[in-house]
């Protein structure tokens, strides 16, 4: 059978493509895969295109075998490594009969001519679902970390201990504010920034260099549009010092409405104030306010590095099972070339 990448904003990509597209995604949540999709097609294609517009550098494609749907791919630019070498970030998600093997060339031609066009020399990959290493043994590429995915369902968290946290932590850091924002007013925004990328650059891994993700204010903007289009959440818990200095912050996002499930990412707190389980009264207040807010919320889902031992702590004692695993890796565009031009 044939199989063809294509991209979701050229306009050969129909009506009846982006109907397939979306009963692959149904049909992948179905066995526990991927995240919730939207409600309909149309609502797909709208967050898609959305992001295509929101995000710099985004582009997605349906993986199609024959006519039929049986994966997607996206790459997103994302600044530099310490080096000052471009980085991409590439997301995926296939059915787990697929045999990689055979669309992995042509996957990687499609990867490399867009990879010469944004600059970039080096592509991360983040699988937190076990049968998603077949692109990386395709490639030869490189492990840098193992990843976990891992869930809490609300209606088995452990509300005594969070509640508790919620109490303990006032009172030991009486110098500090929490506040939760359903969305960052425009004035924290350059703080968040600023912790996000000493987040991203601390973040505990295995040895491998930490990947960088780099946002500008702009970017952030059009995200904030995107989501209010797409009826989509992000909520922001922050720590704030006696100064007004915030000093550290979590998201929960909702992919889809109405929120029945979150994602939760980017949960740190500024270097001189790590070691006194301040995580514990950022995770907790997001968890209790998007609750309140929104009484349908079912679950919380979050990926992570598997040695990142002081927030799996955190989940733990929270209530997080375990639901997948994978790993971080990387792969040098020249030896995504070299791959791409030996098996064609």
């Amino acid at each position: 059978m044939e199989y063809s990448l294509r991209s979701v904003d050229h306009p050969e990509f129909s009506e009846s493509h982006w109907e397939r597209f979306y009963a692959l995604l149904v049909a992948l949540r179905a066995r526990g895969l991927g995240n919730p999709p939207p409600a309909n097609w149309e609502a797909l294609k709208a967050r898609v295109m959305g992001r295509v517009g929101a995000r710099d550098g985004f582009r997605q494609w349906v993986l199609f075998e024959g006519e039929r749907p049986t994966g997607w791919v996206v790459l997103v630019p994302r600044g530099k490594t310490p080096d000052g070498r471009g980085v991409a970030v590439l997301n995926f998600s296939f059915e787990p009969e697929l045999d990689v093997t055979q669309v992995a060339p042509q996957i990687a031609a499609k990867l490399v001519g867009v990879l010469a066009e944004e600059g970039c020399e080096v592509v991360h990959a983040m699988s937190p679902e076990t049968h998603l290493d077949c692109l990386r043994q395709a490639w030869g590429g490189t492990i840098l970390s193992r990843m976990v995915r891992y869930r809490l369902d609300r209606e088995r968290a452990n509300r005594a201990l969070i509640e508790q946290w919620l109490a303990e932590y006032p009172e030991r850091f009486p110098e500090l504010r929490m506040d939760v924002f359903d969305e960052l007013p425009d004035e924290h925004i350059d703080a968040w920034l600023t912790t996000f990328r000493q987040f991203t650059e601390d973040m505990p891994n295995e040895g491998g260099p930490s990947m960088p993700f780099a946002m500008t204010r702009e970017e952030v903007g059009r995200l904030k549009e995107f989501r209010r289009k797409n009826r989509q959440f992000l909520y922001t818990a922050a720590l704030f010092d006696s100064n007004g200095q915030m000093i550290g912050h979590s998201n929960l996002q909702t992919p889809t409405y109405p929120p029945v499930e979150w994602h939760q990412a980017m949960t740190g707190v500024a270097r001189p104030w790590r070691g006194r389980g301040l995580s514990k009264w950022l995770k907790a207040a997001l968890f209790v306010q998007t609750g309140l807010d929104f009484p349908e919320s079912r679950y919380i889902v979050t990926e992570m590095r598997s040695v990142n031992e002081p927030i799996l702590t955190v989940n733990r004692a929270m209530g997080y099972e375990k639901t997948g695993e994978g790993y971080e890796w990387s792969i040098e565009v020249e030896a995504l070339k070299q791959f791409a031009r030996f098996h064609p």
